[in-house]
């Protein structure tokens, strides 16, 4: 016999009222990498936060994830400098690199979500007292 309990739609409702929201935008990634990075994110934040993903131009973003490609357009700097919010610039994977984050740049794929973690918790305000390593996780 399965003993196992599963939650009201009501319970689950109340548990998601009790996260908080973050609101992550992004800017010029590829659908393949943005599906990478979002998968990251709610991994990371699933216990805690209600992920919002918002248009790059929404005054409630709390961070921007911006294709690092973009990043040498001379608008696209302009546009950047106008925010205050944290940046990270999201690079593609390359055959033969591995991926990290350094620099505030986030190379796919990533071999454990520990950087992330530890970036998030440093320069995104909302973050900075939740987030705290608890070991390494790979996607």
């Amino acid at each position: 016999m399965n003993s196992a309990v599963i939650p009201s739609p009501l319970f689950v409702s109340v548990l998601d009222d009790l996260k908080q929201l973050v609101c992550i935008a992004t800017l010029g990634i590829n659908d393949a990498d943005r599906v990478l990075v979002k998968a990251y994110f709610r991994l990371l934040l699933r216990l805690d936060y209600e992920i919002n993903w918002v248009a790059a131009t929404d005054p409630s973003a709390d961070l921007l994830l911006v294709s690092r490609r973009l990043s040498d357009f001379e608008q696209t700097q302009d546009f950047l400098q106008s925010l205050h919010i944290p940046i990270l610039y999201v690079e593609p994977s390359r055959s033969g690199v591995e991926g990290g984050l350094e620099n505030n740049v986030l190379t796919l794929p990533l071999p454990d979500t520990q950087l992330l973690q530890i970036w998030l918790g440093e320069r995104v305000a909302i973050f900075s007292s939740a987030l705290t390593p608890v070991g390494s996780s790979a996607i």
